[in-house]
């Protein structure tokens, strides 16, 4: 008897439906990663990682930093990192990383690398450079953030800075 009530009691448990995709998850916290900026072509493949977090109901900030990668096309012996500081607010559905949102964005980049130049004459003149570029930018963005069954967020945006 006492079983059979567990039982019972356990299927109208709503943790039984926690695997469900019924209502959308409120995350306080959540990882952040940017698969394509390990393939950018035109400022170097580097690695970023950062967090979102919870600030108010539809309010988060996100912290991303990433490092470069020392050898990229042609260009050899890079050196240098990024970070991404911004301030998300949400516009649809009443929910913290869901849907439609605006961010600010302040964008620091520091990147060296050593770059060659060729000089035809008699002899031929041969130099190595080392270029080193420091961006810093604010940007405005509007995104769109979508959750998908695998509890992974697609995260599309679009900006001016």
């Amino acid at each position: 008897m006492r079983l059979t009530l567990i039982f019972s009691l356990l299927l109208l448990s709503p943790n039984l439906i926690a695997q469900d995709q019924g209502p959308i998850p409120l995350n306080f916290f959540n990882i952040r990663t940017a698969p394509l900026s390990l393939i950018d072509l035109y400022a170097g493949s580097c690695y970023k990682l950062g967090i979102e977090f919870k600030v108010k109901s539809k309010t988060s900030m996100t912290f991303e930093g990433g490092r470069y990668f020392k050898k990229f096309n042609g260009l050899s012996n890079i050196t240098g990192q990024n970070i991404d500081i911004g301030i998300m607010h949400y516009i649809d559905h009443h929910i913290q990383n869901y849907g439609h949102y605006f961010s600010l964005n302040y964008f620091y980049k520091e990147q060296s690398f050593d770059y060659a130049d060729t000089i035809i004459g008699t002899p031929n003149y041969y130099k190595t450079y080392r270029t080193q570029k420091f961006v810093t930018c604010l940007n405005l963005n509007f995104g769109w953030c979508q959750l998908t069954a695998d509890r992974i967020f697609f995260d599309l945006y679009a900006g001016l800075g």
